[in-house]
Formats: C-alpha cells, sequence, structure tokens
C-alpha cells in the first residue's frame, strides 16, 4: 500500500513543482482517491501501563 507522502514526493519528482502536502491531499480526496489509514497506537500509549493493566485486569 502506498502512502500520501510516498506519492506527494513522486509527484512533485514527476511535474517539478514544491506544491504542499495539503493541496495533493485535497486533489486525492477530489478524485475520491484517498482512504484514511488508521495509526498504529495512540500518541500517549505507554506500553508499560498496559502491560500493567493486562495483568491485573
Amino acid at each position: 500500500m502506498i502512502t500520501v507522502p510516498e506519492l506527494h514526493a513522486e509527484y512533485n519528482k514527476r511535474i517539478g513543482l514544491g506544491n504542499p502536502k495539503s493541496t495533493f491531499c485535497r486533489l486525492l480526496k477530489q478524485h475520491n482517491w484517498r482512504k484514511g489509514m488508521p495509526d498504529a497506537c495512540h500518541t500517549k500509549a505507554d506500553p508499560a501501563v498496559q502491560d500493567e493493566f493486562k495483568k491485573n485486569a
């Protein structure tokens, strides 16, 4: 699966313009090519706290 940053970099390389990623994302959305991808984990997740919870739950 290709991600937006990879696609954006290739687009800028081929076109030769330095447009912002937000503009590129709008272009993808306009053509219904963008699908949301969930994060692997929460940004504030603490694995040690999660393990402790699993042991005591």
